[in-house]
């Protein structure tokens, strides 16, 4: 069986002839070089570039007529924003995957992470994460070098799938003194070895749980919240990445009331942008998505 194919790609900082050439450049390359193995096209796209609904279109049109198996999207965030809270970026980046997905494209978002679980109400097949947060949001300063004299410190995060969120082992041990943090270490997605690290006994941060467990608990988590996201109908879709919104507002507000906070990996800034784009998917591509739902690529 041929392997699935990706095509190189530049960043669109905009989205202008020069650069929907270049796709086209690129795509008769592949082509030509392993002409009978299903192709993905790369279609990578500035956060000024894609808050802009008339570079969405453009980008549709063109790949109307690509004959290409798939995109492989890559989405820069906005400001560098780990979880991006622009609800016009968000919206454009639904309708982007949910035009290529009704073209019969499999849509596959990389550099994503759980913000993206959002992706399956507009058709996405697949998202694309990874250990460090450098692959699960794309921005090109994390490819600079860091300036003279810059320190980088690094902490060990866990990921509570239920708030969409992430906390520190510092304030995990405020968790474990409350007897809080069993709520934070049970139920779907946190039944896993790496996890059970943390309710071992004693304070969080003597247990042991470090940046390899955090990785792990991570992927493994995201990896059942992506698997059930998408739902055999578009209304049972949307309703269930409305429901993780619903329940990481509630989960984020009852941690912060036993003094628990997430402080730049808390959702609660990004879910009213989740919700804004999931409206605007609804009105402007509900009508097409319900119809066309058993057929999107998986």
């Amino acid at each position: 069986m041929p392997t699935h194919k990706s095509t190189p790609g530049l960043l669109a900082e905009a989205v202008d002839r020069n650069w929907l050439a270049m796709q086209e450049v690129v795509r008769d390359a592949v082509a030509t070089v392993q002409p009978d193995a299903p192709v993905y096209m790369t279609i990578a796209v500035g956060a000024t570039a894609l808050r802009q609904r008339g570079a969405v279109h453009e980008i549709l049109l063109q790949m109307e007529s690509t004959d290409v198996e798939g995109a492989y999207l890559v989405l820069e965030r906005p400001a560098g924003a780990y979880l991006p809270a622009d609800p016009m970026w968000f919206a454009c980046g639904l309708e982007l995957i949910a035009g290529l997905a009704l073209q019969g494209k499999r849509v596959v978002v990389g550099y994503a992470g759980h913000p993206f679980l959002m992706a399956a109400a507009a058709g996405a097949a697949a998202i694309g994460a990874g250990s460090w947060q450098n692959v699960r949001a794309f921005t090109t300063t994390r490819f600079q070098a860091p300036r003279p004299g810059q320190i980088r410190r690094r902490a060990t995060w866990y990921y509570w799938p239920a708030a969409l969120s992430e906390f520190s082992l510092p304030f995990l041990d405020i968790a474990h003194n409350g007897g809080f943090l069993s709520s934070m270490v049970s139920g779907s997605g946190t039944g896993n070895p790496w996890c059970q690290k943390l309710v071992a006994g004693g304070q969080p941060s003597t247990t042991g749980f470090r940046e390899p467990d955090s990785f792990a608990h991570y992927l493994d988590a995201l990896r059942g919240q992506a698997s059930a996201a998408r739902r055999p109908t578009f209304d049972a879709t949307i309703a269930t990445s409305r429901s993780l919104l619903d329940v990481s507002d509630r989960s984020i507000v009852a941690a912060e009331a036993n003094g628990i906070f997430g402080r730049q990996r808390s959702f609660a800034d990004s879910s009213d942008a989740c919700r804004s784009a999931l409206l605007v998917l609804e009105r402007g591509h509900g009508a097409l998505l319900r119809r066309a739902r058993a057929r999107l690529p998986r």
